[in-house]
């Protein structure tokens, strides 16, 4: 089964292939709807997943374009936006012919559902609006049981008026705080590139890192995309860590090693006590993203599931970033010693330091991070 995902955001696009991916499914891409109409008539898929708010042609565009094609029109057709839009545009959707409107990332696990349903079935659920049946009124009251009937109409739309626009109120607001959340995010997690660039390029890669086998371990829509965001500050803590130490050209002595150490300590103390979740796991990753699953780690020494999962995640593909990358200390290695050190150990990494189930679907799936560096190094 292929599903042809249209999207001009390039960091949506690969989180959703990945997700489909680890599902099963095949994917094709496109960043408009023009560009996909080209691909679709030339291959078509078995389903189409698209944006609304694109460059070229628009998701409306796309969709009228499409199902005026005749190897096209039958073909599912899915709505998934993160832009809030009026009552007025989900409808506008169904008109259009658009089996499915939902709202991402919210809506992910229905929209995985629906993907399952269809390739079982052959067949997607049409969102149909519900029938209101009214009783017919009694012959000699007609009159006034319509004019009363018009008004309770006409009140209840008001109310249903004024609820939509306090829900649009209240989902604008929540964006706009969300959004500030992960802006202050990102902009905390660039001061690293300023003390080394290769950290930066690490930092970055980390994100979709860790997105995938969120994906793949089954953390929730909403955990894996906060995971997504707030695992590339693990290292805040080393702006609080002498040059001299951090980028020192050879091994550490013990006593500048118990100073790096403090990275995790003080990256916790920057980003504690918020009430985003985003910053709550980002402390919670930068205090023990250097624990072992068998105990040996620090700060705390925690082991197994005292770790929380979203740390274990972290753990395993911080590490394998780090083998992959030059250092101040060391050259950068290949994928395939990479995955040597963390599956069969040596010296600094071993096997047990990873939480085993998390370690099986790095077997099953490194190719897939593997990709993920070779494109962003």
């Amino acid at each position: 089964m292929t599903i042809l995902i249209v999207d001009d955001n390039e960091q949506n696009l690969y989180h959703l292939e990945t997700l489909l991916k680890s599902k099963g499914y095949g994917t094709a891409s496109a960043a408009n709807g023009a560009e996909a109409l080209s691909k679709a008539k030339a291959s078509p898929p078995d389903l189409v997943i698209s944006d609304i708010l694109m460059p070229v042609m628009d998701g409306f565009t796309f969709c009228r374009n499409w199902k005026k094609e005749e190897i096209l029109q039958n073909i599912p057709f899915i709505f998934y936006t993160a832009t809030y839009t009026h009552s007025q545009d989900r409808q506008l959707a169904l008109n259009l012919g658009a089996d499915m409107f939902l709202i991402k990332p919210e809506d992910s696990e229905m929209l995985l559902g629906a993907i399952k349903e269809f390739a079982v079935s052959n067949r997607l659920p049409k969102q149909k609006p519900v029938e209101v049946k009214q009783l017919p009124p009694d012959e000699e009251d007609s009159g006034y049981l319509k004019q009363y009937n018009a008004v309770l109409v006409r009140k209840l739309e008001n109310k249903m008026f004024q609820l939509e626009q306090k829900n649009r109120e209240l989902e604008k607001a929540k964006d706009e705080i969300r959004k500030g959340y992960i802006e202050t995010i990102q902009r905390l997690t660039s001061a690293a590139e300023y003390r080394d660039k290769e950290t930066g390029l690490h930092l970055k890669r980390i994100g979709m890192y860790t997105m995938l086998l969120s994906d793949v371990m089954g953390l929730n829509g909403r955990m894996a995309e906060i995971l997504c965001i707030a695992s590339p500050m693990h290292d805040l803590g080393k702006v609080g860590i002498s040059d001299n130490i951090l980028l020192k050209p050879g091994p550490l002595t013990p006593e500048e090693f118990e100073i790096a150490k403090q990275h995790t300590v003080i990256g916790a103390e920057i980003l504690k006590d918020s009430d985003s979740d985003f910053l709550k796991m980002a402390s919670e990753i930068a205090l023990l993203h250097h624990e072992r699953w068998d105990g040996t780690g620090y700060p705390k020494g925690l082991k197994q599931e005292e770790i929380p999962v979203e740390v274990r995640i972290m753990s395993i593909v911080d590490q394998y970033d780090a083998i992959r990358s030059k250092r101040p200390y060391k050259p950068p290695f290949d994928h395939q010693t990479a995955y040597k050190i963390l599956t069969e150990g040596d010296e600094k990494s071993k096997p047990g330091h990873f939480d085993p189930a998390i370690l099986q679907a790095f077997r099953k799936w490194h190719r897939e991070l593997e990709n993920i560096y070779e494109t962003h190094k």
